[in-house]
């Protein structure tokens, strides 16, 4: 039998979820994927952002964990620039990946530089020659709320790097740890 969640309060699709499952929490992140598309390095650059999981109509992405340890996120990088030949994009990597991604929670802007409020810089894996990058957002309680976060990409593996600036929005804290 399956469990429709009609109550929109924020949290309660995660207490709907734990009464099922006796009080007991799952204990592993959700894992998703999101498709990073680059069209255009101009100012500022083009690209787009496809994924499985709910977009709001400013295009920030949804982060509802219903209880899980966060999401487990691997951003998948596809350089379309030069009439679609690409121009060697990818995301840093080496002891430059910990600026793969930058994140700051309730920010006006997207960050220019190093801060891991939403995405720890522990978390972050560059793999596929720079075209994968996975993270962890741990999502925790309390929930954050609206983030901004820095995709960075570079044709050299080091700074300067080309920000794409996609926005998220972690709704509800998850209980247990990744």
């Amino acid at each position: 039998m399956t469990e429709t969640v009609t109550d929109t309060r924020p949290g309660a699709e995660h207490e709907q979820h734990k009464r099922r499952l006796g009080g007991a929490h799952p204990t592993n992140p959700w894992n998703a994927e999101i498709d990073v598309t680059l069209t255009s390095d101009g100012t500022p650059p083009q690209f787009s952002i496809a994924t499985c999981l709910p977009v709001d109509p400013s295009g920030n992405i949804i982060f509802n964990n219903a209880g899980r340890p966060g999401f487990r996120l691997t951003f998948r990088f596809y350089d379309d620039t030069n009439g679609g030949a690409g121009s060697g994009y990818t995301f840093p990597q080496g002891a430059n990946k910990a600026d793969s991604i930058w994140s700051e929670i309730e920010s006006n802007g997207c960050p220019s530089s190093g801060v891991w409020n939403v995405f720890p810089a522990s978390s972050i894996v560059v793999q596929d020659s720079g075209m994968t990058l996975v993270v962890h957002n741990p999502n925790p309680c309390p929930a954050q709320g609206f983030f901004r976060y820095t995709l960075n990409v570079t044709k050299t593996g080091a700074p300067p790097y080309l920000g794409l600036d996609p926005g998220g929005s972690n709704q509800n804290g998850s209980t247990s740890r990744w």
